[in-house]
């Protein structure tokens, strides 16, 4: 039983988000910088280029492809954050076994999912198209993304800087949060088996097996 179910485009989306991430080194550089939304402008840029670089790179094997995107996600998204968020109040009712092995399977279901689309990749294009403070700690980053076909998507990402590391934590499809979206989908899971978390967990373990 899948238990995510996302549009095409929010698909599509999803690859492009655990594919592009490398400039970490670069990230720590930009920090230095007076304007919170110049930095992750520039961090968003730099997601860009590195998305077409790996996305060329066609002599990646399948075991390769999963370890390289698992690094980049690693490197690129809050996914602890992303996780628990997407988990809603099922979260504190989680035992903490259940919670760590959630956080495995999420990150596992992410990777596995892009690395069998990666194609879908190839030919992508963007541009950042400006940038807006939300918070003290979080930017807006607005851009036009382009995947092989089609028309382009308007693509907003949520940037948190930390301690010295700035990371995604949300994305906005055509004004649709997605880490929204998959809250939505996994609080319908876990109300469909009557609020049984480790019957939430086996779906989901189910789901990350039948992709592997």
């Amino acid at each position: 039983m899948p238990v995510f179910v996302l549009s095409r485009r929010q698909l599509l989306v999803w690859l492009f988000l655990a594919v592009i991430y490398g400039g970490g080194a670069d990230a720590a550089a930009w920090a230095q910088a007076d304007d919170p939304a110049f930095r992750a402008q520039r961090f968003i840029q730099a997601l860009g280029l590195d998305l077409i670089d790996a996305a060329a790179d066609q002599t990646l094997t399948r075991a390769t492809r999963s370890e390289r995107l698992r690094t980049l996600f690693h490197r690129g998204f809050d996914s602890p954050s992303i996780a628990r968020f997407v988990l809603g109040r099922y979260w504190t009712v989680a035992t903490p076994a259940e919670r760590q092995e959630y956080l495995t399977l999420f990150e596992d279901m992410v990777v596995r999912f892009c690395a069998r689309r990666f194609n879908l990749a190839r030919g992508a294009a963007f541009r950042v198209t400006g940038g807006r403070p939300e918070s003290d700690r979080d930017v807006v980053v607005v851009t036009e993304l382009w995947l092989a076909k089609g028309r382009p998507v308007s693509v907003a990402w949520r940037v948190r800087e930390g301690d010295r590391r700035l990371a995604i934590v949300d994305v906005e499809v055509a004004g649709l949060s997605m880490s929204l979206t998959q809250r939505q989908a996994v609080s319908a899971e876990i109300q469909a088996t009557g609020g049984n978390i480790k019957e939430f967990l086996q779906h989901l373990r189910q789901s990350n097996t039948a992709q592997q």
